[in-house]
């Protein structure tokens, strides 16, 4: 990829109290892309690396938006996500403003339209970068949400019939954020800007009330996906939709695919897309951070018949391993598309040269037969992204036969994708143990503060949340300089980077590493109010139930 513009699309998963990890990582990777486009407008060069497409759910919504908005508006990413992840992500705070759910995102919305233009005490602007530091390239930016009231769509095939209607709850909200977007783009309109959708997708059932959004200017793109039953008011009531998500990364890689559409169009060199027989996406690197990799691990807690697990780590277990097994399937599903693009390949160039020049007209009537019955709304749907150009009747007999396997294998337009992992795992080591299973995933419980309440831990202390964004930040670090020289990032600009990282002195507070903590740690007046919140949330329950017993009565 040398001489290229290596172009980034950002997960950032569910995760909780544990979005300060998330935080601490992405916030190092925005230092280090800002540090690149500095020392490119000194050349007066493209910048090497750039992040155009980010794709977040729960947490990572609000960890995207921040991002997303530091790199394009000038801002310093380590003082605005410590502040929003460290500072202010507290049980405390989150109770501020509640009504009829145990927790509220009243003060989080509030706090967050602040960062997005941070001012000191007499209003004066801070934690501002250079000009030549912001990042010209717009970032496609999708929200992953829950929509209570549902959707149903036509399945192709299956006719008019209103029983093979195919039903969802998982929709999305996207935005295209740009260089000359002010906070107003991020906060209005109201309830259908990028800061409502990232509130109601961090607004986990298990804490916080639904939030309502205003769908009206999409509507048009929902009828054009099929959907049918619309609703006359274009409003939804949403939540956090991560445990209903089953291609998490889809929402990324449809974001990556409206980017290079855009740099296209654009005509900006960094868009170039590989012609028709190409399996390389020029530049375009996938990252995930990923701060839930612990493995099964060597206790015997979940396979001793005799010790049957308590009622709340079995919940706090699921609540976990909802969101992650998705994820890990999702990634099997990319790897999967891989091999399948590699194979179709290598059997065109076996088959393409026993192939007589008549043989093209036979090719492009098979293949028009299958475009056209594959052909349809949501169709392609996986989230994949697709290579656009070309099209049959201008490729030669061997590219022809490409395509046919290909859309044959359900793989047409689409290209390899290939993922790096930012995660805990960068700082252990990983030899396997007898069972074959690696060690390192064993350690990263004893790494992460915040896991402990199925991840909610991390609110009760703000030590902990500081031990978390730290080790997000130290795992960048890692990362860094490895993942970029893979890539093809000139070893200048990687060393400019990795000095940008190092510059900024982020550590652990003067508790030191608090990985592997549990309730006990946290401290007494937080378990106090934890214990309120508990009892208060018992309570409204058992009013819900008796109101509707009631009614029904």
């Amino acid at each position: 990829m040398t001489g290229r513009t290596v172009r980034i699309a950002l997960s950032v998963t569910s995760g909780a109290s544990l979005g300060a990890y998330e935080a601490g990582a992405v916030a190092g990777l925005v230092v280090a892309l800002q540090r690149l486009n500095e020392r490119s407008h000194r050349r007066g060069e493209p910048p090497p690396v750039v992040l155009d497409a980010v794709g977040a759910t729960s947490a990572g919504a609000m960890v995207g938006l921040l991002a997303s908005r530091c790199l394009l508006g000038g801002l310093d990413p380590l003082p605005v996500l410590h502040e929003a992840w460290v500072r202010q992500a507290s049980l405390r705070r989150l109770a501020h403003g509640r009504r009829d759910a145990p927790l509220s995102m009243v003060a989080v919305q509030r706090d967050t339209v602040g960062l997005l233009e941070p001012r000191d005490r007499r209003g004066r602007p801070v934690h501002r970068t250079p000009a030549a530091a912001r990042q010209a390239r717009p970032i496609e930016y999708s929200v992953a949400l829950g929509s209570l009231q549902g959707l149903t769509y036509r399945i192709d095939g299956t006719g008019a019939d209103p029983a093979l209607a195919g039903l969802t709850h998982v929709d999305r909200a996207t935005f295209t954020l740009r260089r000359d977007d002010g906070r107003d783009r991020y906060v209005r309109p109201r309830n259908s800007s990028p800061l409502d959708a990232a509130i109601a997708s961090m607004s986990h059932p298990a804490a916080f009330g639904p939030r309502v959004l205003d769908r009206r200017a999409d509507e048009e793109a929902y009828l054009r996906a099929g959907v049918s039953d619309f609703p006359a008011s274009g409003h939804f009531w949403c939540t956090d939709g991560s445990a209903l998500l089953t291609r998490p990364l889809g929402g990324t890689l449809d974001a990556a695919r409206r980017a290079d559409r855009a740099a296209t169009d654009a005509g900006d060199g960094a868009g170039d897309r590989p012609g028709h027989g190409s399996d390389e996406s020029a530049g375009r690197m996938h990252l995930l951070v990923h701060p839930h990799t612990a493995g099964p691990g060597a206790s015997r807690r979940w396979t001793d018949p005799d010790g049957a697990p308590p009622w709340t780590s079995t919940l706090a277990r699921l609540l976990t391993t909802l969101t992650t097994e998705p994820l890990y399937a999702d990634l099997r599903a990319i790897e999967d598309v891989n091999a399948r693009l590699r194979w179709s390949r290598e059997l065109a160039e076996v088959l393409a040269p026993h192939l007589s020049a008549a043989s093209s007209d036979a090719l492009r009537e098979v293949l028009g037969r299958m475009t056209a019955e594959q052909a349809g709304p949501g169709a392609s749907g996986d989230g994949l992204p697709t290579d656009s150009g070309g099209g049959p009747g201008t490729e030669d007999l061997g590219d022809l036969l490409l395509r046919v396997l290909r859309t044959a294998g359900g793989v047409a337009g689409k290209f390899p994708v290939g993922t790096e992992v930012i995660s805990p795992l960068q700082l252990v080591e990983q030899p396997a143990d007898a069972g074959g299973s690696p060690r390192g995933q064993q350690q990263v419980p004893s790494l992460l503060a915040g896991e402990f309440m199925g991840r909610f831990g991390g609110f009760t202390a703000r030590a902990l949340r500081q031990s978390d964004f730290a080790l997000g930040w130290q795992s960048l670090s890692a990362w860094l300089p490895d993942a970029f020289a893979r890539a093809g990032v000139p070893d200048e600009d990687i060393a400019g980077a990795v000095d940008a990282v190092t510059e900024r002195d982020v550590r652990h507070d003067g508790a030191g590493r608090r990985g592997g903590a549990g309730l006990g740690d946290a401290p007494l007046a937080a378990r106090l109010r934890l214990v309120g919140l508990i009892g208060r949330a018992a309570r409204g329950a058992a009013s819900d139930v008796l109101r509707g017993r009631r009614h029904s009565g």
